[in-house]
């Protein structure tokens, strides 16, 4: 992991309402990771050449598993499109890259995601079945389909109708994963 002096300070900075309002704890901090729990939550937000990623557990469960929050965002509210895509719409290679990524995050968490904060995590068993979806999905475009098919081209170039065009290949060729 790469990381960043300044990443603990922008971390408090951006997510201090967070932290305040559910009464978080800085449990772990360093330069590229820095750990928030509350009574009901854990966070943990990890930094990698700039790159953000922000995960959350049930500090309850066991054994522990962490849910990436972009992801909890998509399972829990599908027709709903984010205003902006950290990973790709955003330099990643400047500060006011990782700030925009911690505002973002912090956003998405106040304004969507804040009964995840309290607590219920009632949505992780479809998350793991989604995962296992996903999982399928990828492995089969890897071991099934030429480097040169188009929807494993698609899935390669991170072009996001690859999805919908596995599912009616599976659909048209009687193929259940």
């Amino acid at each position: 992991m790469s990381g960043y002096a300044a990443f603990p300070t922008d971390v408090r900075e951006h997510f201090h309402p967070i932290i305040v309002a559910h009464g978080f704890v800085v449990e772990k901090e360093a330069s590229y990771v820095v750990t928030l729990r509350s009574k009901t939550c854990l966070l943990v937000l990890d930094l990698d050449r700039m790159d953000l990623r922000v995960r959350v557990a049930n500090p309850h469960g066991d054994p522990r598993e962490y849910f990436g929050v972009s992801r909890v965002h998509t399972l829990l509210y599908p027709d709903e499109k984010p205003t902006t895509k950290p990973r790709t719409s955003f330099k990643l290679t400047s500060r006011e890259s990782l700030r925009k990524q911690l505002t973002y995050y912090a956003t998405l968490m106040q304004e969507r995601l804040t009964h995840v904060l309290h607590g219920d995590f009632s949505w992780a068993p479809a998350y793991r079945e989604e995962n296992q979806r996903m999982q399928n999905m990828i492995r089969f475009i890897r071991m099934e389909l030429d480097r040169h098919h188009p929807i494993s081209q698609k899935f390669r170039n991170a072009d996001p109708t690859w999805q919908a065009d596995l599912i009616a290949y599976l659909e048209a060729n009687n193929i259940t994963l």
